[in-house]
């Protein structure tokens, strides 16, 4: 592969995350964007949310599979709990060595999935969410967000026998508001947060995803150069 970014590292750092409805493709985008990364001999290092440590994963079994009664707000504040250990363990000290960092999902999953999803819209809920997410020092360069159908995303899950944690369980209304979350915050800020047409061929879909980063990527380590010479 001949294409590079205009610096190298440590100003090649790059921080960005692959969302969705579950069934929507994200994991196997994140497995594809992954390895065409690599094989453009650039440094990526893929972790989940929540997940991705020690303390991340635990939070990650209650979370999803323990059989607690978490309140909305518990789950809320368990998730940046989670967030807040991979940031500091992974995803700060990767972009200070100049590494790409994928996450599988990220604050917008919260938004969507307890905010409006759980919450139903809740303001309260959502600017609880909004604030927390304020005071996190890092957050992703840019968000990709595969959009699908509900009752295409259902087919998926059922195809491959999902459904078994806490939140794949709910039924179609309760995706629905959680994709109207996901919506609701893309028409807020279209250039952070890139939807990509999720029923498309995921080959094309890895490429389109590809192609943005490189050039989202070239531009923010040319903004760097110009800083660091300003």
């Amino acid at each position: 592969m001949s294409w590079r970014l205009p610096l190298t590292r440590p100003d090649a750092s790059y921080f960005f995350s692959i969302e969705g409805i579950d069934g929507s493709g994200k994991t196997t985008q994140c497995r594809s964007v992954k390895e065409h990364l690599l094989a453009l001999d650039l440094p990526v290092i893929q972790t989940r949310d929540p997940g991705g440590t020690a303390a991340g994963e635990a939070i990650r079994n209650l979370l999803l599979f323990e059989k607690a009664d978490l309140s909305i707000t518990a789950q809320v504040l368990l998730f940046f709990a989670a967030r807040v250990q991979a940031l500091n363990e992974v995803i700060r000290p990767s972009l200070l060595d100049g590494k790409i960092v994928m996450t599988d999902r990220h604050t917008l999953s919260t938004l969507a999935y307890q905010g409006y999803g759980l919450a139903k819209g809740d303001e309260g809920t959502l600017e609880m969410i909004s604030t927390l997410d304020r005071t996190m020092p890092v957050r992703p360069d840019i968000t990709f967000w595969l959009d699908v159908p509900v009752s295409i995303s259902s087919q998926r899950t059922e195809a491959r026998n999902a459904g078994s944690d806490r939140l794949e369980s709910n039924g179609a209304d309760f995706f629905e508001r959680v994709r109207t979350g996901y919506s609701e915050a893309w028409k807020k800020n279209p250039e952070r947060i890139i939807r990509i047409d999720g029923t498309k061929e995921q080959s094309l879909i890895t490429l389109e995803i590809i192609s943005i980063l490189k050039q989202s990527m070239t531009e923010k380590a040319i903004l760097s150069a110009r800083r660091l010479g300003s």
